[in-house]
């Protein structure tokens, strides 16, 4: 009767790990029980210096305030801090933590530089045709490209704005949501607003695609045509534009990694 080899992997906190810092052989494969990444040696390099392989979870954090305050405005049409506190989730939180130069923002604490998607919004009054604006400021210093404004109207009507951008984030860096009220100095009236961050990976080279060629077909020019309602359409003037437009989103998703789950393989 034939038996079945198991295998166990080296395994242990990255405090561990980094405390006795060994030398992994070449191939041998070292697992972070409480971060779930990997390292795989090469027979010289000590672990604190080997790159992880793929890093399993991705860095990310949220807070927010649904409370109203007052944010002070001493200069009309400046961005600056909220000067509130927001709340931190700590119930999907990886590798963040709430800012501490400033309490709206997510600081990064993976101990590694990462690249974030941040998103931040508020909803905010200061009278009768104020604009009002934000943006993401990465230690203090805004970010102009993600900027948004907003009016608030008459009768309370309140604005509401939206923001987000990439910004790579150093250990103990920090990104924060700053405010300003665009035409004069009137203190603005804060209702709720939220910030978040998670890690922005590229998929790594020589990764596996898992979309099936017999389900290529599916994702031909045709059968979306179809979907659009535009296919049976032979005079339809767009219809050779759409089909021009759909063949690179067919090649596109081709080599996008997708669960066979969810296209039914």
């Amino acid at each position: 009767m034939s038996s079945i080899a198991r295998i166990r992997l080296r395994r242990d906190t990255a405090a561990n790990w980094t405390s006795e810092n060994p030398v992994l052989l070449a191939g041998e494969m070292g697992i972070e029980t409480d971060t779930r990444k990997y390292k795989v040696g090469d027979g010289s390099t000590a672990w604190s210096s080997l790159s992880y392989y793929i890093e399993g979870v991705l860095a990310r954090g949220q807070a927010s305030k649904t409370t109203s305050g007052t944010i002070a405005i001493a200069t009309a049409g400046t961005y600056q801090s909220t000067g509130l506190t927001a709340t931190f989730d700590s119930t999907t939180d990886f590798q963040t933590v709430l800012g501490t130069s400033d309490t709206f923002a997510i600081k990064n604490d993976s101990g590694a530089t990462k690249l974030f998607q941040v998103q931040a919004s508020m909803d905010a009054y200061a009278g009768n045709n104020h604009t009002l604006g934000i943006k993401l400021a990465k230690n203090g210093v805004g970010i102009d490209q993600s900027e948004c404004r907003a009016f608030s109207g008459s009768t309370g009507q309140i604005a509401k704005l939206f923001c987000f951008w990439m910004v790579e984030l150093a250990d103990g860096d920090e990104v924060a949501m700053f405010v300003a009220n665009i035409s004069d100095t009137t203190s603005i009236a804060f209702q709720r607003g939220r910030i978040s961050a998670i890690e922005v990976k590229a998929l790594r080279p020589g990764a596996r695609r898992f979309w099936p060629r017999s389900k290529l077909r599916l994702l031909a020019p045709p059968a979306l045509a179809r979907a659009f309602g535009v296919a049976g359409c032979k005079h339809w003037p767009g219809r050779k534009a759409l089909q021009l437009s759909l063949n690179p989103l067919a090649i596109h998703l081709s080599r996008t990694p997708v669960s066979p789950s969810l296209i039914g393989a």
